[in-house]
């Protein structure tokens, strides 16, 4: 009952992965014009840095017509995929008992993506298995659905888009799941859903949960790396309610839908989807969840345009099961919303350290995440309403070769805009809503981004990228006796005053045993400190310095009081720097 759908992009890499052939290099099905002279290198390796010599390798072009390259690990775990044209790939590696921890950020912009020309290091883990019986009054139960929704991390921080695998119970009550990330998970029994056409004896009961027990009261199952663990479950049988209701044609001229709508439903508690559902035009667009117990869930619609490629989406609508079935419920389908803009490249020819110039373009990502912002006042604030798994949506668009770019399908609400991946040598200098704006209107649209209704096209976002960049790269050194803070960050913020409200002038970078690099910085004068990276309950949000305003004003007052400064000259790349550890104040 728990089962959610991969968002497109994971599905996409993948089908990628699987049918992968074995040459180490593929031609492109896109513009003859790109040259495929493109490397990707790397190793493969397993956790403890061992090589795994013959996992397979794939490069899959994000947003391109392009077939993936691949290559086998030899004995040493490395590899080498040529045959790429400039673009921005994503890298995995596949082998029979491992999993690709890395799969996890797919879909996300933490994401990790890669150049023509990168290196790359993938490591695989065996997989966790969970496996156990489920029985009932009678005995074991045959073909039930058993499903594992990962609700933590390995490192025990709440998931809240977690994922709900599932397994039928075979002849002996018997379930399986392999192959599992670590975590923690809970596992309920439901009717089937994957491959479930008929009726079948456990359609109208409610969920049951490990060990015998209800959504409230559901035990965790903590899985490590190669775990095999044993979860009997003992089935309830409780009945529970449904809700149905139909999708309203929402289209002015009452013409016919063109692709089957589905109809999604959340639970508001945890913001878990419990079932997606594809619906026939030829059942009047009618819905139905069965099963259901008491609770506060949220229902929407969406269907896709092929003629204009939008995703329409209806207003999410709450509703409260007590102690019987809701009826009667009526979606109706709006259209979303779009920002256009264009990607502008500002050449120095004094300067000669932007690379790719060529297929900057190409390989740049303009990410565009939605919030929550607070209202000012004498502000109207948006009244759409969007989804629960909306709420802080996420999407990417990469400009074509003369810089034009579109985030399409967007849920009505504001969006900060955030361009990733550019080229050594290049910076982010202004983001803005036009050519014509002025420095603090362009300071505005950075930090605080793009609002937009369901059904409007905004034009003219303008996205400025400057040679000139520097790189610093160093090391953070402690006294004797002294520890860094568990996953620490480096910031760096500016030092001028008047840059203290242009949050392109911050940067922030993950140390890896204690190395840190920091790229594509504006040239300037910056404050610099190390601190614990700070993370919101989901490791799907972590904090970032550009987009809150708390952790942006409580870094800068650290490090104006550190006094730890920097200056970096355009093109400068600057290496080996060291940066004491300075602990913040009580």
């Amino acid at each position: 009952m728990l089962y959610r759908r991969l968002p497109i992009l994971c599905l996409l890499i993948a089908t990628c992965l699987l049918f992968a052939p074995h040459n180490s290099a593929q031609q492109s099905n896109g513009s003859s014009s790109q040259k495929q002279t493109g490397t990707i290198t790397g190793h493969v390796i397993n956790s403890a840095g061992e090589p795994l010599a013959g996992a397979r390798v794939s490069a899959y072009q994000i947003q391109r017509d392009a077939r993936p390259g691949s290559a086998i690990a030899d004995n040493r775990g490395e590899f080498k995929i040529d045959g790429l044209a400039p673009g921005i790939y994503s890298v995995g590696a596949s082998m029979p008992g491992y999993i690709n921890p890395q799969s996890l950020s797919l879909g996300r912009e933490s994401f990790p993506y890669y150049h023509p020309g990168d290196s790359a290091t993938i490591t695989l883990i065996k997989g966790g298995v969970i496996t156990g019986t489920v029985t009932g009054a009678d005995g074991p139960l045959v073909g039930l659905g058993v499903f594992a929704i990962r609700v933590r991390d390995g490192e025990g921080r709440k998931v809240t888009a977690s994922l709900g695998r599932e397994r039928h119970t075979d002849d002996r009550g018997v379930f399986r799941f392999y192959g599992l990330v670590p975590g923690a998970y809970t596992l309920c029994t439901a009717r089937p859903r994957m491959g479930a056409i008929l009726p079948s004896a456990y359609d109208n009961d409610a969920p049951t949960f490990y060990p015998s027990a209800t959504r409230d009261t559901a035990a965790e199952l903590e899985v490590r790396e190669g775990d095999e663990l044993t979860a009997d479950i003992r089935y309830r049988g409780e009945p529970g309610h449904a809700i149905s209701g139909r999708i309203a044609k929402a289209n002015a001229d009452g013409g016919a839908y063109v692709t089957e709508p589905a109809v999604s439903i959340t639970d508001v508690r945890n913001s878990t989807e419990l079932d997606n559902i594809g619906l026939s035009p030829g059942a009047n667009l009618a819905f139905a969840f069965a099963g259901l117990p008491d609770g506060d869930y949220e229902l929407a619609a969406g269907q896709y345009q092929p003629a204009s490629g939008e995703r329409w989406q209806s207003p999410p609508l709450r509703v409260s099961v007590h102690g019987a079935d809701v009826t009667g419920l009526v979606l109706s389908l709006a259209p979303p919303a779009a920002i256009d803009g264009r990607l502008l490249v500002e050449i120095d020819p004094k300067l000669e350290c932007g690379q790719r110039e060529d297929s900057l373009a190409r390989e740049t990502m303009i990410w565009a995440r939605r919030y929550e912002p607070q209202s000012k006042p004498g502000e109207t604030k948006i009244e759409d309403r969007v989804s629960l798994s909306a709420t802080n949506h996420v999407t990417f668009a990469i400009p074509d070769a003369k810089g034009s770019f579109s985030l399409a399908n967007l849920p009505a609400g504001a969006y900060r805009i955030d361009p990733r991946g550019l080229a050594e040598g290049w910076y982010i200098r202004s983001i803005s809503k036009g050519l014509t704006d002025s420095p603090a209107a362009k300071a505005a649209v950075a930090k605080d981004g793009i609002p937009v209704r369901n059904g409007e096209h905004v034009n003219g976002l303008t996205v400025t990228i400057t040679e000139g960049a520097a790189q610093l790269r160093g090391r953070i050194t402690t006294a004797e006796a002294q520890t860094l803070p568990p996953r620490p960050a480096i910031y760096l913020v500016p030092a001028e005053p008047n840059s203290a409200e242009n949050v392109l002038r911050f940067y922030e970078a993950r140390a890896d045993g204690g190395a840190f690099n920091l790229n594509n910085v504006a040239p300037g004068n910056y404050w610099i400190l190390a601190r614990s990276f700070e993370e919101t309950e989901s490791f799907t949000t972590s904090r970032s310095i550009r987009h809150d305003a708390a952790l942006r004003a409580k870094v800068l007052h650290e490090a104006e009081s550190i006094r730890k400064t920097i200056t970096l000259k355009p093109c400068e790349q600057l290496a080996d720097f060291n940066l004491p550890y300075s602990p913040a104040k009580p």
